[in-house]
């Protein structure tokens, strides 16, 4: 078992990450084809991001933290304030 660790990256709040968003909800079966034309998109940043200058993204590395559900190659945003 490798001992965990994890990797600090900066955060970037000046331009806005976009994704779309499923505001139908997801459920499991057959999609509906109504998904495809998904138009509604969040902000990344903004959801995730509410101290800028305290916050960071790390990638986890090992799994000494799975038994809280934190696994190998995770991304953790972590907000030290």
């Amino acid at each position: 078992m490798k001992k965990g660790r994890i990797t600090l990256y900066p955060v970037e709040t000046k331009t806005a990450i976009s994704v779309p968003f499923a505001d139908q909800g997801i459920r499991a079966g057959f999609p509906s084809p109504a998904q495809d034309y998904i138009d509604i998109a969040i902000d990344l940043n903004r959801e995730l991001i509410k101290n800028p200058k305290s916050t960071f993204p790390a990638r986890v590395d090992g799994n000494s933290m799975t038994d809280v559900h934190i696994n190998d190659m995770d991304i953790l945003v972590i907000d030290k304030s």
